[in-house]
């Protein structure tokens, strides 16, 4: 996964990647021409190349044994590799090995000090076991995704000594206990995707530290309770929250309102009750608003058609009565309205006929390319 806080010079880079379309040396994501085995593992000398870049050398190099360390920038990423990982990636600035098929689990040794990594994509692959401490000697790291493997255990309190972390990426794995209080001194962490494991009880409070946060992702896990004293609330940048797919439990909590950053709220598939507050109308840059599948009562609040940056409105699936306020008409850029299984009475007021009718202000808020 590519994101928009590690991009950097693209020189020096060398690029073995199944983009390549099976011209030259590549056939099927795998290197032919006597690199590579035709199984497609990673062979441990690769740590060591050296040529200048812009070349395809890597097989005099390991003809020749000559190391120059001149290659920073290593991508692998979108091939057919299987074994385990480099013994040693820290040499480079950026490795990348997503959407790959390598296994095993990451020994200390791969993050030693003097570790130069700037960015580390390990993103999907069938890696297992804890995540090393060692990955506190990556001082440099500003973006890490390990998305997509069987990691599990804790999130290690090293990553708390990543001072340049901006992006990191833990989502689809098995961490399954509480975040090491250390990680918050993160402090310019802003996308922190921890979706899909296993965390469970009360959401911990210290995302509410991560001040510089844009993007908090934490749906598919086991959450309960509120969400008010984890203070992810009160976080200022915050454009992106989801929640959805947990087991959070009482009221919409009003003080959504004050997140003046907020374009995303995603709060589906959870146990949330009562009204939705009418104060969710002042979140003037809202684009998508999801609080289907709940246990919400009571009507539509008109509020809701001060949100004319809306694009999707997603409330299926609650106990809502009442008649669908006319104001809803005044959301001219919807393109999404989800309003089934509910109790709603009363005529279509026929200011619906403005939803939609003003697409071009459609404006979806870009993601790190994955």
């Amino acid at each position: 996964m590519e994101c928009y806080s590690c991009m950097y010079a693209m020189a020096p880079y060398l690029v073995y990647s199944a983009e390549a379309g099976g011209q030259g040396p590549f056939y099927d994501g795998v290197y032919t021409a006597g690199v590579f085995s035709q199984r497609g593992f990673l062979p441990p000398w690769m740590a060591l190349w050296g040529y200048p870049a812009g070349t395809y050398w890597a097989n005099d190099c390991y003809r020749t044994g000559r190391i120059d360390l001149l290659v920073q920038y290593v991508d692998l990423s979108s091939n057919n590799f299987a074994g385990e990982l480099l013994p040693s990636v820290a040499r480079f600035k950026k490795f990348d090995v997503a959407e790959n098929n390598l296994a095993g689990s990451v020994p200390w040794s791969t993050f030693p000090y003097g570790c130069k990594l700037q960015s580390l994509y390990l993103s999907p692959n069938q890696l297992v076991g804890d995540l090393p401490e060692s990955i506190a000697k990556c001082v440099n790291l500003v973006c890490m995704s390990l998305w997509g493997n069987n990691f599990s255990g804790k999130i290690p309190a090293g990553i708390g000594k990543l001072a340049m972390l901006e992006t990191l990426i833990l989502g689809n794995n098995g961490f399954d206990r509480q975040i090491s209080p250390e990680v918050r001194n993160c402090g310019r962490l802003q996308f922190l995707d921890m979706s899909t494991n296993k965390f469970e009880r009360d959401v911990q409070h210290i995302f509410g530290n991560f001040t510089s946060l844009k993007y908090l992702v934490l749906h598919h896990n086991n959450y309960t309770g509120g969400i008010v004293a984890s203070g992810m609330l009160r976080l200022p940048l915050l454009a992106r929250l989801d929640l959805s797919f947990n087991q959070f439990t009482g009221e919409l909590p009003p003080q959504v309102a004050g997140m003046k950053s907020l374009k995303y709220l995603m709060l589906a598939e959870n146990n949330f009750s009562g009204r939705i507050p009418l104060e969710y109308g002042r979140l003037a840059e809202l684009q998508v608003l999801d609080l289907s599948n709940n246990t919400l009562s009571g009507g539509i609040p008109t509020s809701i058609g001060n949100l004319t940056s809306l694009l999707w409105l997603m409330l299926a699936r609650n106990q809502l009565f009442g008649e669908i306020p006319p104001e809803i008409g005044n959301c001219t850029s919807l393109l999404w309205l989800n309003l089934a299984d509910n109790r709603l009475t009363e005529n279509i007021p026929p200011e619906m006929a403005g939803i939609g009718r003003n697409p071009g202000r459609s404006n979806l808020l870009q993601e790190p390319a994955g």
